[in-house]
């Protein structure tokens, strides 16, 4: 399976774009980066390098971010509000999950 081009991201659809240089992830081109979100326009831009797994790893880095801002959660982690951090980011990318039909079955224990 190669690289996704949409997202379907707690409920919203998102756009991914791969692009070849740094400097064009960032729509200004200011920036040299690896990702970016743009939530207005539900666009996620990754760098696509030589290297598989950190292009991976930077779309998934991204849609994590539209996961927290689509669940309008705080970034910030301490004491009790840690482990209701870590249901809501769980369950985020859980439903991501199925909603792209990376598992397709909730599978008894």
């Amino acid at each position: 399976m190669g690289l996704p081009r949409k997202l379907n991201i707690c409920g919203k659809n998102y756009k991914v774009t791969y692009v070849n240089r740094h400097i064009d992830v960032d729509p200004s081109g200011e920036e040299l980066l690896w990702g970016q979100v743009d939530y207005r326009r539900r666009q996620i831009r990754v760098y696509n390098g030589e290297d598989g797994p950190d292009t991976y790893d930077t779309l998934i880095h991204e849609m994590i971010h539209a996961m927290l801002r689509e669940h309008a959660m705080i970034m910030t982690v301490v004491g009790e509000a840690e482990e209701p951090f870590v249901n809501d980011v769980a369950s985020a990318i859980t439903d991501c999950l199925f909603r792209n039909k990376l598992i397709k079955e909730a599978h008894e224990v």
